[in-house]
């Protein structure tokens, strides 16, 4: 491709790249929350985690029945990582319909996840306390969270080349 070509979009390898960027992401996302909780203290709870009753929701829904307690951590994990693929899948997507949606190397759509998944979804499914019951650090630990994710997704799709990436290696 020559300078000033434009490639045409591939929203399936976009997919793929971003389920993959965001099964990494979650992975990012994680490993900062434990550093965060070892440096800064872990972000208060109000009762168990979401992840752990969406687990439960999942559960009952296909099997009838609440997660048993020994596996509560691996089903709540399994929560984070599909739902941090679906993300990764829908943004991989849209960038290569609109490659400036990466405007921000992902952080826009960290920040936009923290508002649409945190603030809103998370307490409208009765998973959270609505955000007003949360202190301004918890409000941080998951805004920084999903910068961690966002930057880390964005990476990683770029690295499976996807379009902006392409584009800018024929330039």
């Amino acid at each position: 491709m020559g300078k000033g070509s434009k490639r045409r979009a591939r929203p399936i390898r976009g997919m793929i790249a971003g389920t993959l960027g965001g099964l990494a992401a979650s992975w990012a996302m994680s490993a900062f929350q434990k550093q965060w909780a070892a440096r800064v203290g872990a972000p208060e709870a109000n009762g168990a985690p979401a992840t752990h009753k969406a687990a439960d929701r999942v559960s009952v829904a296909l099997r009838g029945k609440r997660v048993a307690p020994r596996d509560k951590k691996a089903a709540a994990e399994a929560v984070h990582y599909a739902t941090g693929a679906a993300m990764g899948a829908g943004y991989g997507f849209v960038n290569e319909i609109t490659p400036r949606f990466s405007r921000g190397f992902g952080t826009g759509f960290g920040t936009l996840t923290t508002a649409l998944i945190d603030q809103y979804l998370v307490p409208k499914m009765g998973l959270a306390k609505s955000a007003k019951n949360y202190s301004a650090k918890t409000h941080l630990y998951g805004w920084a969270s999903h910068l961690i994710f966002g930057a880390a997704l964005e990476g990683t799709r770029r690295l499976l080349g996807g379009r902006r990436a392409a584009r800018k290696a024929s330039a």
